[in-house]
């Protein structure tokens, strides 16, 4: 570029910078007709384009301006962030990985790749991405929020809580930083933060920080302020910020009024709360049929004995804690996580990945590969310690259970049907075949019919030693049927037991039981069936057989 185009570029830059967008192009096309190799003439263009919102134009000229200079980090880097802005998320990953090979120690180029490979999916690439920016440049406010909030959605709460507390530090004006950290400590139990940081939000009329403030009220015991404080926002403007806001919005509808004692309301908001949500996932309404279909080739399916020389090897002091979703499972499991010779696995599905479509093992020494999928996901385990594995339908392969694995016990929640029902409608649950099935209130009914039907059938059939519990039983006398399960274990009461409940904010407890495990015992939900007997009418004679 000789003189006069640099001066003449230089003058056109600051035209731009000063806002005349429409002279600083013309200027960037006369100097683009006389020199079309000068990369930063096209760049300045591009970045012209990206302001006007035309990604794709942009990204055109960021391409060729990168293809003129390639060894020029920052054109790639806007290459990448054209590509994201129109959706070209494999895109960005390319330009970003260029910008990033030019200059590795660039932490904004490390960033900005990390949140391209986060909207691909690829969580382990991104996360490894924005450590690297973050330990190059620790103070990086977009990486934290973003890895924090990346974290959040895959449930490593606390970690995610550390980054968006010093994400929130370094931006006192983030909005989205202090809310996300509002929501990560709501969902920890640790409220009095969480209203520390929703006081921190400044546009506190955004939809997402009014149904915070209303969930907040709502678990402090002021059910009926936050009804009224969601009341005032149309839901048409809810909906027109997403169907993933307006199920959250639909469901704390649904549990204020659940609390106010409006049945009818509650239970049209959960309903409505669920269609949303498999709205936003783009799930048929279909999505459950094919895990119904599973366990209803289970009930039909024997096991055969694993032979003793394929069990031998890897003894371990081994519990499953199965049932059906909401059947207490997550309180039991928190009682017991709390006595120091118990580990337990979080929801990790350890078993499923080793079995068959037909649910047998998919290879004769289902002992020895369980015991390496545990010693991988949890590390090795002291030999005095129980492994509690803990999947509420792990309780479909209770046959293969039996059969593959010698020397394991099975713990059984039971609790009345219409009330699990009732709950799982309630609930949002992450989405699985399985789980979809808690969209309506007929195919939840039939879920249960297929897992605890195929549960009636096979409970006195089996070897290993089982003990079931009720929930109801767990609710008004926790310690005498905790210490019941505790025999049952071969374990011996610890009175760190007693704490469990303060041991929860030490703990991530990922179900939608973390509000409940943290608060004292009741018996609010005992028998709520009741107050929705209207909405249930279709389906109680279906559920009449469960009753035990």
């Amino acid at each position: 570029m000789n003189d006069s185009s640099a001066d003449r570029l230089r003058q056109a830059i600051a035209q731009h910078q000063q806002g005349d967008l429409a002279g600083a192009e013309v200027e960037y096309r006369q100097i683009l007709a006389q020199a079309p190799d000068n990369a930063e003439a096209r760049n300045a263009l591009g970045i012209l384009h990206l302001q006007r919102g035309d990604s794709t134009a942009a990204s055109e000229q960021f391409r060729i301006a990168a293809e003129l200079a390639p060894e020029t980090a920052k054109y790639h880097s806007n290459l990448g962030s054209a590509c994201l802005a129109r959706g070209d998320g494999p895109g960005a990953i390319g330009a970003f990985e260029a910008a990033t090979a030019c200059e590795p120690g660039n932490a904004e180029f490390l960033a900005n790749l990390a949140t391209a490979r986060m909207s691909q999916g690829d969580g382990d690439g991104a996360e490894q991405n924005f450590r690297r920016a973050l330990k190059l440049a620790p103070t990086h406010a977009m990486a934290l929020n973003n890895l924090g909030g990346m974290l959040s959605r895959q449930n490593r709460l606390p970690e995610a809580a550390e980054l968006l507390q010093r994400a929130a530090a370094l931006l006192p004006d983030g909005d989205e930083t202090h809310l996300n950290l509002a929501s990560v400590l709501e969902r920890l139990n640790r409220l009095p933060e969480a209203e520390a940081a929703l006081s921190a939000v400044r546009r506190t009329q955004a939809p997402a920080a009014i149904m915070l403030r209303a969930r907040l009220l709502r678990r402090q015991g002021e059910a009926a302020a936050a009804l009224r404080l969601l009341d005032q926002v149309p839901l048409s403007e809810v909906a027109a910020r997403g169907q993933e806001l307006l199920g959250d919005w639909q469901q704390e509808i649904g549990l204020a009024a659940d609390l106010c004692q409006d049945p009818g309301r509650a239970f049209e908001a959960f309903l409505a709360a669920k269609t949303a949500w498999r709205q936003a996932a783009s799930k048929p309404d279909d999505a459950g049929e094919a895990y119904l279909a599973h366990v209803r080739r289970l009930r039909r399916t024997d096991v055969e004995p694993t032979p003793a020389s394929a069990t031998a090897a890897s003894p371990l002091r081994l519990a499953f804690l199965a049932g059906f979703p909401r059947s207490g499972t997550t309180l039991l499991e928190v009682m017991l996580g709390a006595h120091p010779q118990v580990r337990t696995t979080e929801e990790r599905d350890l078993l499923a990945p080793l079995l068959g479509a037909d649910g047998k093992p998919l290879q004769c020494g289902l002992a020895a590969a369980y015991r390496a999928a545990a010693d991988a996901q949890m590390g090795k385990l002291p030999a005095d310690t129980l492994l509690l594995d803990k999947l509420p339908l792990n309780l479909v392969h209770c046959r293969t259970i039996d059969a593959s694995l010698p020397g394991a016990r099975l713990l059984v929640a039971l609790r009345d049907p219409r009330d699990v029902v009732l709950s799982c409608l309630m609930q949002r649950f992450r989405y699985t075949p399985a789980m979809a099935n808690f969209d309506a209130l007929g195919s939840a009914v039939s879920l249960y019919e297929e897992v605890m039907g195929l549960w009636l059938e096979v409970r006195n059939e089996l070897r290993l030693p089982v003990f079931e519990y009720r929930y109801e039983d767990l609710v008004s006398d926790w310690r005498g049927t905790v210490s019941a399960i505790l025999d049952f274990l071969d374990l011996r009461w610890d009175d760190k037991m007693e704490t469990y409940r303060e041991q929860t904010r030490e703990i991530t407890v990922i179900t939608p039981s973390y509000r409940d495990v943290a608060e004292p015992l009741t018996e609010r939900a005992r028998g709520r069936w009741h107050r929705y007997r209207t909405e249930l009418a279709p389906v109680l004679p279906r559920l009449e057989r469960f009753m035990v």
